[in-house]
């Protein structure tokens, strides 16, 4: 593949199986280098020095959701986005009222991974109204590593949209660092992946065709 053509290609994620491109729930425009696997695959990818237990905790995922994982260029942020099916149509206000058990939640799935003083805001999530939660977590071992994470969740009809980042913490590394470039360099690209989002309907079918050639653009679909 051609460098430029990286920028060019459309994937459709469908969070239920295979399925035509009708049926995409979400549509983006990936950023060359940006890898995108499932939780499971996570471990063939190499963490950044310093980094294992951060991969080791996202390739963790709940086994009643569907998760897809992007990696930046350089490895040091990492981005998931899972659907859940809930059987009813939540709302923000759900969202704020479950916190307790969402933290819970996620020390369990985790390993017993140490939230702190979390902040958890309703606000429009692409559209729709949901919640942002902004945390610092530490994960224990002989050397522990803190990190920053971003949870954006909202509901779409009957299934729970999740997007979690998560990011070594700036103050780990010196200002001038390779480290710290690198991490620079991958929230850029961050920022432009999840500029590109475009969940399913008029709007997302329009981000799909407009400004697409059909000679260099092709989509891909993820089981």
């Amino acid at each position: 593949m051609k460098k430029g053509m990286a920028a060019l290609l459309v994937l459709l994620l469908s969070f239920s199986g295979w399925a035509a491109a009708e049926d995409a729930i979400l549509t983006f425009t990936q950023p060359a280098n940006v890898e995108i696997c499932m939780p499971m695959d996570l471990r063939y990818f190499p963490a950044p020095d310093g980094l294992q237990p951060m991969y080791t905790v996202m390739g963790n995922a709940n086994s009643s959701s569907s998760v897809y994982l992007f990696i930046m260029p350089n490895g040091r942020v990492l981005l998931s986005v899972s659907s859940t099916l809930t059987g009813e149509n939540g709302s923000a206000q759900t969202l704020l009222d479950a916190w307790p058990q969402i933290a819970a939640s996620l020390a369990s799935e985790t390993g017993g991974i140490e939230v702190d003083a979390p902040l958890i805001t309703a606000e429009n999530c692409y559209g729709f109204d949901g919640v942002r939660i902004r945390t610092p977590m530490t994960l224990g071992g002989d050397a522990p590593l803190t990190l920053s994470a971003l949870g954006e969740a909202f509901y779409r009809e009957n299934a729970l949209m999740e997007l979690w980042t998560v990011q070594p913490d700036s103050s780990l590394y010196s200002e001038d660092s390779q480290e710290a470039r690198e991490l620079t360099e991958d929230l850029e690209v961050l920022a432009q992946l999840k500029d590109s989002f475009s969940w399913r309907g008029e709007e997302a079918e329009a981000a799909f065709t407009e400004g697409q050639d059909p000679a260099s653009a092709f989509f891909q679909m993820l089981p």
